[in-house]
């Protein structure tokens, strides 16, 4: 059954995330022989010229050259035994298993440490195997994507990477069909609450009492849709360990590694607490907008009604990710130096205050963005939805989008010009309120964007905000005619289909009843972005 412990990241980058100091030894005088011998350049062929080593509480890494052999140490926990060669064994063909299919460019096998008849170690020889290692290719650390995010350069087109990559993972996990998805995380609810209850983590009653008495409401709230996902086939073998320092991009791809292998029921979850994991990393480590952005388009990838439905958990999701990470980070720093320590205490604060903040209660709302082609709808909807709800933040639901779903062709092909006629329009506009209506009974807020021209579309999208029993705002954006052109001349690689000609006659169509709130798009997507939270700000106060 899943429980509240840390996992060992071991990282054939070089760069190691692991609980255990590096350099402390538990190897038994066998393996000690076994990983000097791997630390020697000269053990290689081709010789090379360094070898590095990193060294966990669960396993060795031995980085030579553009190889990497990891061996398991001889270790037994209550979580994970590695006490005999033939587990050790077990556990090498399990990762590679485990991962290999998902990430090719980086796993190539299991070799065995083999001594000769002379006495000599050779790696993968005829000899009898004494120790047995994962193989793996050496990556470049600076893919990791924890330390594109710290130079500042997760931008959109890795983000976007990063959620198709995760929504193509989910779908070719092993699908476990069960009854009991709600006992699954009802235990790891216990166990934090057990924790908190025990003075683990020496944070302040209050904050404790609160977050204790939420994640047992959420959860209550939650059995029976969690259970229906679980027999809908919605748990499922994930990767269990979805952190920023566990995706890399390669040759432009992100690739998922070091899923966890010792315990299949830890990583065997609900695909969205799967994806929780990553998305509360980044909003943990101050990237909102990344978080808000990967949540948006993974719902996209992935394309499921029952994710929609199943945002109402979210909140709980990610709390639980963030209370397990803040104990983590706090039984972390009892082991290190005093800055270090200090270091790993304040990010177990940072954890804590999140697991917190993500079970408030947070007004919901609609916000419709409507506007001529050209004028940055989509782009004002993705930067407005970090800002809006709770986290990490709104829903963007894109007409341009739902038209391209709704037809079954990718996001960038073009359709003909009978995509746009009126009852495929009227069945667009359909799908984007059925669906806004459908995220805002889980109690997540949503920005729908779509043209709006017609009094009659912008009624229905009110309506259901009126509906729900949440706030409706509604901002129409204009530019002018030259500013617009030039923008859908420009685009490329997007959802929209629009030209100058479709440009030209929407413009020449007559808006009826505007009652929006009018925002000056002709600026830059900063200045629009500064002008609708300036006018949403001053519309709630009045």
């Amino acid at each position: 059954m899943p429980s509240v412990r840390e996992h060992t990241h071991n990282t054939p980058s070089g760069h190691s995330t692991a609980s255990g100091r590096s350099g402390h030894d538990t190897c038994d005088e066998a393996q000690r022989e076994v990983v000097s011998f791997l630390s020697n350049p000269a053990s290689y062929s081709p010789k090379c010229e360094k070898v590095d080593k990193i060294e966990t509480h669960g396993a060795v890494v031995l980085l030579a050259g553009r190889n990497v052999y990891k061996i398991k140490r001889n270790v037994r926990y209550p979580y994970m035994d590695y006490s005999t060669l033939d587990k050790r064994h077990q556990a090498c063909q399990a990762e590679i298993s485990i991962n290999k299919p998902h990430a090719p460019q980086i796993y190539r096998g299991v070799v065995a440490v083999t001594r000769r008849p002379d006495g000599h170690l050779q790696i993968a020889g005829d000899g009898v195997p004494v120790e047995w290692a994962v193989h793996m290719n050496r990556f470049d650390q600076s893919g990791l994507l924890s330390t594109i995010a710290k130079d500042g350069k997760l931008d959109q087109t890795i983000v976007r990477s990063v959620a198709s990559e995760i929504a193509r993972y989910h779908s070719r996990s092993k699908t476990i069909v069960c009854t009991d998805a709600a006992e699954r995380l009802g235990q790891v609810v216990s166990q934090i609450e057990q924790a908190i209850t025990s003075g683990h983590g020496g944070w302040p009653e209050r904050q404790c009492a609160a977050l204790r008495r939420r994640l047992r409401k959420n959860f209550q709230d939650v059995r029976d849709l969690l259970d229906r996902r679980g027999s809908a086939g919605f748990v499922r073998r994930g990767h269990g360990d979805m952190h920023l320092s566990n995706i890399v991009m390669i040759d432009g791809h992100a690739v998922l590694f070091d899923s966890i292998e010792f315990d299949e029921a830890l990583a065997t979850t609900d695909t969205l607490y799967d994806l929780a994991f990553i998305v509360m990393d980044l909003d943990a480590h101050g990237y909102r907008p990344q978080a808000s952005l990967l949540l948006n388009r993974y719902l996209i990838a992935a394309n499921h009604d029952s994710d929609l439905d199943t945002l109402s958990a979210l909140p709980l999701f990610m709390s639980l990710r963030a209370s397990i990470r803040a104990m983590v980070a706090r039984q972390r720093s009892e082991l290190l130096s005093d800055k270090s320590k200090k270091a790993a205490l304040s990010q177990a604060e940072t954890y804590f205050a999140r697991a917190v903040a993500y079970l408030e209660d947070v007004p919901t709302k609609l916000i419709a963005v409507g506007g001529f082609s050209g004028t940055g709808k989509s782009t004002l909807a993705a930067a407005l939805a970090p800002f809006v709800g709770r986290a990490p933040g709104a829903i963007h639901i894109r007409s341009d989008i739902e038209r391209k779903l709704m037809f079954g062709v990718n996001e960038t092909d073009r359709l003909p010009a009978t995509a746009y006629d009126e009852r495929p329009n009227r069945e667009v506009y359909g799908r984007i309120l059925s669906k806004a209506k459908r995220v805002l009974a889980t109690g997540h807020s949503v920005i729908v964007d779509a043209v709006f021209a017609d009094k009659v579309e912008r009624d229905a999208t009110a309506e259901i905000a009126a509906g729900a029993g949440v706030t409706f705002k509604g901002l129409w954006l204009t530019a002018p005619r030259e500013t617009l052109h030039q923008r859908v001349n420009a685009r490329q690689g997007d959802a929209s289909d629009a030209t100058q000609n479709v440009v030209d006659r929407q413009l020449a169509k007559k808006i009826d009843d505007l009652d929006w709130y009018e925002v000056d798009a002709s600026g830059s997507p900063a200045e629009t972005l500064a002008h609708a939270r300036d006018l949403l700000h001053r519309s709630q106060r009045g």
